[in-house]
């Protein structure tokens, strides 16, 4: 009795019961996918203080020894000329430099507005990216609700096939039932069992996928909580501000700011390189002080700057027809979902009219059993009648909410 206690308190342990809103903040906090893109944001905030960072040039120290052939001064020879200076083939230096870009054809500048954006756009990847797998929770949670309740409608049918059995041996001893009859029965039942490992074997492969989705490994989840509807408006939402509207748009504005980069191989380069440092040999050193301005202009190089200018204004017509096709495509997955909502809403209805009626049935066929006009086989048939009908109601019902939640998760902006 211990072990059995002990063993039961192990499986309450190491089992996950999760509602659907625990699901999906479990999900946040544990998906892979999400945590990678998370770390394309950073790496994007982080090449974006190195573009800024970069504006300011850099400070470097040097150091260095050197054995000559020949003795050689401190330093270059200044006039006047003193014939009695310092030599040596051994000479040690050590300095502090500093350079940076004074003009680079506006190219900084666009490198930063770059960066931006390209971080702007993996914020809205982030954002798209948890959309997808908050859906994709929605619909395997949905899913196993469902195959648990026609788990649960198999098994009441099963149940009473098995009674049915039992009724149909006895009255095939007294001689009121064929053998054809039994014989049909069991294998009605061997079905109905084979249907039940079926559906037991798909929760077990969804609950492994959820798990999977949330955790990256499985575990034993548990799902407590049914779901009966929700109201979704989408009608006053703005196409502009869905968020895969928002990474084409985010495209569009790449491709203009590389295309405003490249046209800066046009203009020439102008840098500044300054440096402060001492030589040392025989005990003396030498203070050697430079600044220095560079300008490096490519004046021609046979076309391949037009070329390259060329490719990225095609990349830019590129970026603007991706993003009329990604919001003509948008657009028509929204019109499909609203529609597959409409149909799903009287698929529901159909069904919750189906399901009346067996009840009703059911309740007229309790009347006539009680009253003896029909026999507990038939009676039972009702009942069975009913509970896969009801089933059938709230796979339904499920249908409905997936199709909603599709609609949600197309919709999703701002």
């Amino acid at each position: 009795m211990k072990k059995l206690f002990f063993s039961f308190l192990i499986t309450l342990i190491n089992l996950y019961g999760l509602n659907l809103e625990e699901a999906i903040n479990e999900l946040k906090k544990n998906n892979i996918d999400i945590q990678l893109s998370q770390t394309q944001i950073e790496l994007a905030q982080s090449e974006q203080n190195k573009k800024e960072d970069s504006t300011f040039g850099q400070i470097s120290t040097f150091a260095s020894y050197t054995k000559y052939n020949n003795p050689r001064t401190l330093a270059p020879l200044t006039p006047p000329i003193n014939p009695n200076v310092t030599t040596s083939d051994n000479l040690s230096t050590v300095g502090v430099s500093y350079s940076v870009s004074l003009f680079t054809g506006f190219k900084d500048k666009s490198d930063i507005e770059f960066s931006k954006i390209h971080h702007s756009l993996q914020k809205n990847i982030h954002t798209l990216t948890i959309d997808q797998m908050i859906y994709n929770a929605q619909t395997l949670y949905l899913d196993i609700l469902s195959f648990n309740h026609s788990l649960k409608a198999t098994k009441n049918y099963l149940k009473v096939l098995q009674i049915l059995e039992e009724n149909t041996k006895k009255e095939y001893h007294y001689g009121q039932k064929s053998l054809l009859d039994t014989l049909k029965i069991a294998s009605d039942i061997k079905y109905v069992e084979a249907e039940i490992i079926q559906t037991q074997t798909k929760i077990y492969t969804l609950k492994d996928s959820l798990s999977l989705l949330i955790y990256g490994q499985t575990k034993d989840i548990e799902i407590f909580e049914e779901i009966n509807d929700f109201n979704i408006e989408k009608d006053d939402f703005q196409l502009e501000d869905v968020t895969l509207i928002k990474i084409a748009n985010a495209n569009i504005k790449k491709a203009k700011q590389k295309y405003i980069n490249t046209k800066s191989i046009y203009y020439p380069k102008i840098n500044l390189n300054t440096s402060y440092s001492d030589t040392y040999a025989k005990s003396e050193d030498e203070t050697i002080v430079t600044a220095s301005v560079n300008l490096n202009w490519n004046f021609y190089d046979f076309g391949v700057s037009n070329e390259l200018i060329q490719q990225a204004k095609i990349t830019q017509i590129q970026s603007q027809l991706d993003f009329h096709k990604t919001k003509q495509e948008m657009q028509n997955k929204i019109n499909e979902a609203k529609n597959l909502i409409i149909q799903n809403e009287k698929l529901l209805d159909s069904t919750t009219a189906q399901f009346e009626l067996t009840k009703k049935s059911q309740d007229i066929e309790k009347l006539r059993f009680e009253e003896g006009q029909i026999t507990i086989d038939d009676y039972l048939l009702a009942i069975s009648s009913s509970e896969k009908v009801n089933a059938k109601k709230i796979a339904s019902l499920y249908t409905l909410l997936k199709s909603k939640y599709y609609l949600e998760y197309l919709t999703k902006g701002k």
